[in-house]
């Protein structure tokens, strides 16, 4: 099975640096830089997670994760938040908002791989 993951990023050095390595692990990636794309390529991919960085241009994380996870077509996509501030308060903001975590910044991409499959295969099942 191959794994469909949405990033949304809006750093370019970033976002390929994800995108390399994930297609590198056998991933099918996914790109969008802003909210409001995330939102569309969320409902006509259907990917089986996103990463969602928090502050995009156009529309946030925050609300782009709210509007996925109450979207009933899009709600049991798994979102993990992305950002430099993944702190425990923080962290309980983000799963209000839809999110199933947070990872910090910078994410370590080593381990990356093995969280994104333990969320995209539970939500496969």
């Amino acid at each position: 099975m191959s794994v469909k993951v949405l990033i949304v990023e809006d750093n370019a050095d970033y976002r390929e640096l994800i995108d390399f390595f994930l297609k590198l692990k056998g991933f099918e990636v996914i790109i969008a830089t802003d909210g409001l794309e995330a939102i569309e390529l969320a409902n006509s991919e259907m990917p089986h997670i996103i990463l969602m960085d928090l502050n995009l241009p156009v529309l946030d994380g925050w609300e782009a994760t709210k509007i996925i996870s109450q979207n009933q077509a899009t709600a049991n996509i798994p979102i993990i938040a992305v950002s430099a501030n993944c702190n425990s308060d923080y962290n309980n903001d983000i799963l209000k908002a839809g999110a199933v975590g947070c990872v910090q910044k910078p994410v370590d991409i080593e381990s990356l791989p093995d969280l994104i499959l333990s969320y995209a295969l539970s939500e496969a099942c």
